[in-house]
C-alpha cells in the first residue's frame, strides 16, 4: 500500500495526445511510504499483518513513515467522495425537480457523510441534462420536444443556422385564447434567459380579471419586422377573431407592428409602466421618493381612476 501523495514514476511519460485532462496543482508530496499487508496462517485461521518496507535507496531505512501531516478531514479522498449509483440517483431525481445545485451538495453531504465538492456536483449535473437530450443540442431538443407535446411552434433561422426567432404556444393556452381574446398584454424583458436575449411574453386575461399565459417568442431585437413577426404568429392563432386591446409599453417597433397586423384594435400603454416612467423622472429632477410616490397616488391616481371624458378634464 502506497501514500496516495507519494511520488510519480521518473519513467512515466504521459501521451499528450490522449491527454484531456486541464492543468491543475498537483497533490503529490514524494512521500515514500510503503507497507505490505499479508495473511499469515495462525492455528489455521489468517491473521492479517502489516509489514514496513525497506527503503532501497536509503539501507536501513524503513518506509513505514510519512513526510507530511495526516489528513484530518478527507475532503479530497476519491474514496470517500466517490459518487457511487446511489448517490447519482439522489442527485438526477433532485435535478428533475430544478434543486439548486448547492442544495443538492449539502443534501448528499448530511445523508452520506461526504465532502463532495460543488465541481463534481456541476458535473454530474450536466452529465445528467446530457443524457437527457439525447446528445442532441438543447434548441434542437426543445423544438422536437414541443412538436411531440403539441405545442404551435414556429422558428426561423439566421444566415449561421441560428435560431434567431422562436415562438412557443402551449395547446391549453390556445384552448383558453379561442375563449377570453379580448385584451391581450405584451412586455419583453431580458432577465430570463444566459443569452440575454429579449423575451417577448403574451398575457391574456380572463372575464374574472385573472392572467393566463398564451405564449412566448425568444428573438435576437426588437425591432418592428421583429415584432410583425411575433404578431403575425399570434394572428394565426386567433383565426378571424377580432381584439378589442393591447396593452403594452411605450415601444416604438411594437407600436408600428400594431397598428399594421391590428388595425382595429385599441392599444393602451400599461399603467405600471407609466408610474414606474413618472417616478424615475421625478427623481431626476431631485424630487424626493415620497414626494414622487405621493403625486402618483395621489392627482396622478385620480386622473387614472376618472370613469368619464369630463371626469378626467375636471382632475
Amino acid at each position: 500500500m502506497d501514500c496516495n501523495h507519494g511520488y510519480r514514476n521518473k519513467s512515466y511519460t504521459p501521451d499528450l495526445a490522449k491527454t484531456t485532462r486541464g492543468k491543475s496543482k498537483t497533490g503529490k508530496s514524494d512521500c515514500r511510504f510503503r507497507v505490505v499487508v499479508r495473511c499469515s496462517l495462525v492455528d489455521g485461521k489468517c491473521e492479517w499483518r502489516i509489514f514496513g518496507v525497506k527503503d532501497k535507496d536509503n539501507p536501513g531505512k524503513s518506509r513505514g513513515f510519512h513526510n507530511h501531516k495526516l489528513e484530518v478531514y478527507s475532503e479530497g479522498s476519491r474514496q470517500r467522495n466517490y459518487l457511487s449509483k446511489e448517490r447519482r440517483m439522489d442527485i438526477k431525481e433532485m435535478e428533475a425537480t430544478h434543486t439548486q445545485a448547492r442544495d443538492i451538495r449539502s443534501f448528499v453531504n448530511r445523508k452520506y457523510d461526504a465532502h463532495h465538492h460543488m465541481k463534481q456536483i456541476y458535473n454530474e449535473t450536466e452529465k445528467i441534462r446530457h443524457e437527457r437530450l439525447g446528445g442532441m443540442k438543447p434548441m434542437r431538443w426543445t423544438l422536437i420536444e414541443a412538436q411531440r407535446l403539441d405545442y404551435f411552434v414556429e422558428c426561423e433561422f439566421d444566415d449561421e443556422r441560428r435560431v434567431s426567432r422562436l415562438f412557443l404556444c402551449h395547446p391549453e393556452s390556445i384552448r383558453m385564447l379561442s375563449a377570453w381574446y379580448f385584451v391581450i398584454l405584451i412586455d419583453s424583458t431580458y432577465k430570463t434567459n444566459k443569452y440575454k436575449q429579449p423575451l417577448v411574453q403574451l398575457i391574456g386575461v380572463s372575464p374574472v380579471k385573472k392572467n393566463f399565459n398564451i405564449g412566448f417568442a425568444l428573438v435576437s431585437d426588437e425591432t418592428k419586422e421583429t415584432y410583425a413577426w411575433v404578431l403575425m404568429q399570434l394572428k394565426h392563432l386567433l383565426g378571424d377573431r377580432t381584439l378589442d386591446a393591447f396593452v403594452t409599453d411605450k415601444e416604438g417597433g411594437l407600436g408600428v407592428s400594431l397598428r399594421q397586423i391590428f388595425p382595429s384594435s385599441a392599444h393602451l400603454l400599461c399603467v405600471w409602466h407609466m408610474k414606474r416612467n413618472i417616478e424615475a423622472k421625478m427623481l431626476s429632477f431631485r424630487i424626493s421618493r415620497d414626494s414622487a410616490e405621493w403625486f402618483i397616488e395621489g392627482p396622478w391616481g385620480r386622473v387614472l381612476n376618472a370613469n368619464t371624458e369630463a371626469g378626467f378634464q375636471r382632475r
